[in-house]
């Protein structure tokens, strides 16, 4: 039976462009629990509609996984708060794209203070700049960003810390922006050339930080960028995320 055998819950963040192995990662978990006969559960906020899809396609025999699908930031509010109800030590919380809260969270924001589209907010601004303008820059510092960034702290800590089961959160990665990034994030991601995409402290609120790639067709790897106390990983083949992660790396049992 899948079993943890360390008192911590994992607090893994897998990042990386399209077609990567992201999702499938942690589906391939609730196969295999499924498959050692594991009552875990695993609830996930999807935030793009893939999981249905890859569940139908590829996954059709999972009985073990909730999905709800998130778009507007109350209803990524509301499904957290549902799920933290039900879950269990043992199960798992899942975010698929969690970069897209970021966004989510500031289109909220200019929805209730500019009662605007996020989209028309920042067209307007943009038409508003003069030549002697350096970058665009259409929120405040402090009364705007400074309330931005508390909405979408205190549900990333709610979703990583406050959790009391296993987290994996997915996102997309961007290339490392030598001009907006500051020096902390060009150290830990530089090597890598891309960070994850979101909110630009997201990779620290994880114990567990994989970069994956994919090198050719079906040649798919992974990428310790961070993982406590454990054994690197930098180039490893990636299949099977339990049989490659959670039993090798994170002494997980079947």
């Amino acid at each position: 039976m899948l079993t943890a055998t360390r008192r911590t819950r994992e607090r893994i963040l897998l990042y990386g462009g399209p077609g990567v192995g992201k999702s499938r990662s942690w589906l391939t978990i609730a196969a295999r629990a499924q498959k050692s006969g594991s009552d875990i559960k695993f609830y996930c906020l999807d935030t793009d509609q893939a999981i249905d899809r890859m569940i139908d396609e590829g996954f059709g025999e999972l009985k073990n996984v909730e999905v709800k699908s998130v778009f507007e930031w109350p209803e990524y509010e509301s499904g957290l708060k549902e799920f933290l109800s039900r879950v269990r030590p043992e199960d798992w919380l899942i975010t698929d794209m969690v970069d897209m809260a970021w966004e989510a969270v500031q289109a909220y924001f200019t929805d209730e203070v500019f009662n605007k589209d996020i989209g028309q907010y920042f067209l307007e601004a943009r038409k508003a700049m003069t030549a002697k303008d350096k970058k665009l820059n259409t929120f405040d510092g402090w009364r705007d960003w400074s309330v931005i960034n508390k909405l979408y702290l205190s549900w990333i800590n709610k979703l990583v810390f406050r959790s009391p089961c296993h987290v994996l959160c997915t996102a997309k990665a961007e290339p490392i922006n030598s001009d907006t990034d500051n020096e902390e994030l060009k150290k830990v991601y530089g090597p890598y050339g891309a960070r994850p995409k979101g909110q630009k402290h997201l990779g620290h609120n994880f114990h567990t930080v994989l970069f994956l790639q994919k090198v050719k067709h079906d040649d798919y790897r992974f990428t310790a960028v961070k993982d406590r106390e454990r054994k690197a990983a930098e180039g490893e083949k990636l299949t099977d995320f339990v049989l490659q992660y959670l039993v090798p790396k994170a002494k997980w049992k079947l």
